[in-house]
């Protein structure tokens, strides 16, 4: 499908008290990656955007997982629940880059050596810590959920955490 172009497929869902409306593919067979991760990002923003006290990851990240599940076909088969975790985890990992960069922008010089330190000890460790889920053969339909969730979920803590640093200096 060419880029930019919407499938016929598409169907639309509504996160129930989020107001939020996003797109999926109507089938496993028809996942797009760009508008999986597309309708994630949405997600995401609204749900940071609705929550009344300090934004929780957890909260975000569960939110962001069952708006998708509820959007597919089959309300969360295994192989779609795979891939709104993946979808879930691209889009914090892109919101966390963008954090990143903007955390680096903000910060007085003093400030970056720590925040590039602190960023690769994060990925050292993230990584670290969910290699254990790596999908191997003969894991299991699981191993992929298992997997994204361990690595999206840390994304989002360190996402926020990073955004709230920049906050600081951008106040």
């Amino acid at each position: 499908m060419p880029r930019g172009a919407q499938s016929p497929l598409i169907s639309t869902f509504v996160a129930v008290g989020l107001g939020v409306t996003a797109t999926l593919p109507a089938s496993a067979d028809e996942l797009d990656r760009e508008e999986g991760v597309r309708s994630a990002t949405v997600t995401i923003d609204e749900c940071l955007r609705f929550i009344d006290t300090v934004p929780s990851a957890e909260e975000c990240w569960r939110r962001t997982l069952t708006v998708c599940i509820d959007g597919m076909p089959s309300h969360g088969n295994q192989l779609e629940i795979n891939f709104c975790a993946y979808f879930a985890r691209e889009a914090w990992e892109a919101r966390r880059a963008q954090a990143y960069e903007h955390a680096l922008r903000v910060a007085p010089a003093d400030a970056r050596e720590r925040i590039v330190k602190a960023n690769q000890d994060w990925g050292v460790w993230k990584t670290g810590f969910c290699d254990h889920y790596e999908p191997k053969p003969g894991d299991g339909s699981m191993a992929p959920q298992l997997f994204n969730t361990c690595l999206g979920r840390h994304a989002a803590q360190w996402t926020l955490d990073l955004e709230r640093f920049a906050w600081w200096y951008d106040r």
